[in-house]
């Protein structure tokens, strides 16, 4: 009977900015978890499901980084699997594709490499991993002319009857893809949004021919809908939305016709997380790695000095300060600031200048930050 063993990883976000703060020692850390559990367990192949880095033109470090852990991966003798996802150039991360398939890393950045499935044998049991990078629908419409596709589940429809004709029953069929599976899937704040208005939501069947279905987008490990279509999750907290979030990577078994899926936890070198109480009690009552980066919500009734600045003399790495009083003010060194998440980007904008210039915007200088506001918004600036 034959034992396959799969590593199921996605959305590293290599060369991510959390609040102004490079995270390239944090994910150097978990990576190396990463590479010594694929030591430790070696597997048949790993699966990146897309986002291995958070911009499309990333820093140099971050590269760096990226071409490291994958020769350490190719020298434990591993087939790795990958796809780009939203976040990434397709076509920097598909640099150099063909000369690294003879090492063993297999990368598809185009539409045309989603239908043809890369085989090899674990045991003499045929595996086919098909590979479906991000795809814009307004992409896959002109380069099949099908004036149909408008959304990504149109996009995976198409896909879906081409896959029928082609997939191979008696194989152990893996899917890798990028998106928005499923209505009801939890997402997080981190996520860069897809689309607007619904046109991003794919539907679970669109990839239930597989036998097991490697996703990524999503930062929370999750099943859409079935034990085999899943989520593994992003290798750090990158929010503080997904501070109750248990990070780590996904380990697939199979045993005959038994398929086993595992979530083994990864520990960070930092923990995100939120704190929350009076700033004396804070201050005065630690818990936790002092390390870690914080949230701190302050449940004063009173006007706070510097409340910041306190904090940080105990929590170094607090990036976020709230107040629960919606109507309170923060002094802090000798400006008073209102509440401001709750203000949009044009709002914000008027209130610094009032405060700077004690003075209301004019209507021509309102006119030309709406303007600059909206152009930003569409550009995705802001």
């Amino acid at each position: 009977m034959t034992m396959m063993k799969f590593l199921h990883t996605s959305d590293w976000h290599i060369g991510k900015l959390v609040h102004g703060i490079h995270m390239t020692e944090d994910q150097k850390h978990i990576l190396n978890q990463l590479v010594a559990a694929v030591e430790r367990e070696k597997p048949d192949a790993i699966f990146i499901a897309g986002d291995i880095y958070d911009r499309s033109v990333p820093p140099v470090e971050a590269v760096v980084l990226v071409n490291d852990t994958l020769n350490r991966l190719v020298q434990l003798g591993c087939k790795v699997f990958i796809i780009p996802g939203n976040h990434d150039s397709a076509q920097r991360l598909g640099f150099g594709k063909e000369i690294l398939k003879h090492s063993n890393v297999f990368i598809a950045d185009c539409l045309e490499e989603a239908l043809k499935p890369i085989s090899f044998e674990v045991q003499g049991e045929r595996v086919s991993v098909y590979l479906t990078p991000f795809l814009e629908p307004a992409i896959v419409r002109y380069k099949t002319g099908d004036d149909s596709i408008k959304t990504h589940d149109d996009v995976f429809g198409y896909l879906y009857e081409q896959w029928q004709t082609t997939l191979d029953r008696l194989h152990f069929n893996v899917l890798l893809a990028h998106g928005f599976f499923g209505k009801d899937s939890s997402v997080s704040e981190s996520e860069r949004p897809l689309a607007v208005g619904g046109t991003e939501i794919i539907t679970h069947d669109r990839v239930d021919l597989f036998d097991y279905v490697a996703l990524g987008h999503l930062h929370k490990p999750q099943k859409v809908a079935l034990d085999h279509i899943r989520y593994s999750g992003s290798l750090l907290k990158y929010s503080f939305s997904e501070a109750n979030q248990v990070k780590g990577i996904t380990w697939i078994r199979r045993n005959g016709s038994e398929i086993m899926i595992s979530q083994e936890q990864l520990h960070c070198l930092r923990d995100m997380r939120i704190i929350e109480g009076e700033l004396k009690e804070l201050l005065n009552s630690q818990e936790g790695s002092a390390e870690d980066y914080l949230m701190a919500v302050l449940t004063d009734k009173g006007d706070l000095y510097e409340p910041l600045k306190q904090l940080r003399t105990v929590y170094p790495n607090i990036l976020k300060l709230v107040q629960t009083r919606s109507d309170i003010q923060l002094v802090d060194n000798g400006l008073t600031t209102t509440v401001l998440e709750k203000q949009d980007m044009k709002s914000l904008f008027e209130s610094f200048y009032n405060d700077m210039y004690e003075e209301p915007l004019s209507d021509e200088e309102e006119t030309f930050i709406s303007d600059m506001v909206i152009r930003a918004q569409k550009e995705g600036g802001v």
